[in-house]
């Protein structure tokens, strides 16, 4: 039995223009190993089409959770502990020098009654330059 991946498809207008862009999402989603971040497991560009392949989280997003929208609204506690976890992801950017630019509760996945936390999109990231003094 094989595994169940999310596939986004990005359409591409002016490949030349959207190149670094898209060189610089795959470069740094292809550096994230955390259990607080969606792997990206493969990628794919086919004519003005970018592919993105990752795991999948069947569940809903913080935001909708956070207010109730997809069922009653979560307690105090939890909402701690989804901030808990994503503050666990963030620092871990910190460490192989990306920054996320975008964080907010649509980018955070939630599934099986919180216990999985997710940092989604990492569309406008980018990797901090190093400064040596």
């Amino acid at each position: 039995m094989g595994t169940n991946v999310a596939i986004k498809e990005i359409k591409i207008k002016r490949m030349k223009i959207a190149k670094p862009i898209v060189d610089r999402e795959l470069c740094v989603h292809s550096q994230l190993r955390h259990p607080n971040s969606v792997m990206l497991m493969a990628f794919a560009i086919e004519s003005a089409r970018l592919y993105l392949v990752s795991e999948l989280i069947n569940g809903v997003t913080f935001d909708s959770s956070l207010f109730g929208i997809d069922g009653p609204s979560m307690s105090m506690s939890l909402k701690l502990n989804v901030c808990l976890k994503i503050s666990k992801a963030v620092a871990y950017l910190q460490n192989p020098m990306i920054i996320h630019r975008d964080i907010k509760p649509e980018y955070v996945l939630v599934a099986n009654e919180f216990h999985v936390v997710k940092l989604c999109d990492m569309g406008v990231s980018k990797l901090r330059q190093q400064t040596i003094l």
